[in-house]
């Protein structure tokens, strides 16, 4: 707008339509900038927490690995384990405890064979060495009591040729099994060995 000059009145001029016009876009300019802006700080703050949330879910697969890893591991042990005091115990049981030295008057299907006992150590101490060195590998905590237990199978077997009575020839075997047992219950359940294995 701008006044006639003489009259006092206001006339309404381009000029003025033109200002009107830039105010205009400058607002519709302000108004965008603002929604830009606010466009820009949702999205920075959507990103830092797609980020943060990234990084928690890659720690949870990190964790649950490890945790099935160990899970894993754990259970292998615990059929090392298992497999080894088996083996010792059907030796035990089969082999060892049948068996009588060849005497006079004994019937012979009580009279063993020392070639045949022979035979089944040679296999068994075979199996017994291997099941204890990856028993020392995995646990190596477990190297003395595992080891003692073969020594004692050992025992047991060239003490059957002598004639001893059998409980008196299984007695460092049966005390040698059940240490090597209790240690390693406690291995697998994170507790101090020394407490439950044979100490010698």
């Amino acid at each position: 707008m701008r006044r006639k000059p003489g009259d006092g009145k206001v006339v309404h001029g381009k000029g003025s339509d033109v200002d009107q016009g830039v105010a205009g876009l400058i607002g519709a300019a302000i108004g965008a900038g603002g929604a830009i802006v606010g466009q820009v700080v949702t999205t920075v703050a959507t990103g830092k927490t797609n980020a943060k949330r990234f990084a928690w879910e890659q720690a949870q697969t990190v964790r649950r690995e490890r945790a099935e890893g160990a899970a894993r591991f754990a259970e292998t042990k615990r059929e090392l384990y298992a497999a080894f005091l088996a083996r010792h115990a059907t030796f035990r049981e089969e082999v060892l405890l049948p068996y009588e030295p060849k005497k006079q008057g004994l019937p012979s299907d009580l009279q063993g064979s020392a070639g045949d006992l022979a035979n089944a150590w040679m296999a068994f101490s075979k199996d017994g060495r291997r099941m204890q060195e990856e028993i020392t590998l995995v646990a190596p905590a477990l190297a003395g009591d595992s080891h003692r237990l073969m020594v004692a199978s050992a025992h047991a077997f060239t003490r059957s040729f002598g004639g001893e009575d059998k409980a008196a020839r299984l007695h460092e075997y049966d005390n040698a099994i059940v240490a090597c047992r209790r240690a390693m219950a406690a291995e697998l359940n994170g507790q101090p060995l020394s407490t439950y294995g044979s100490g010698a």
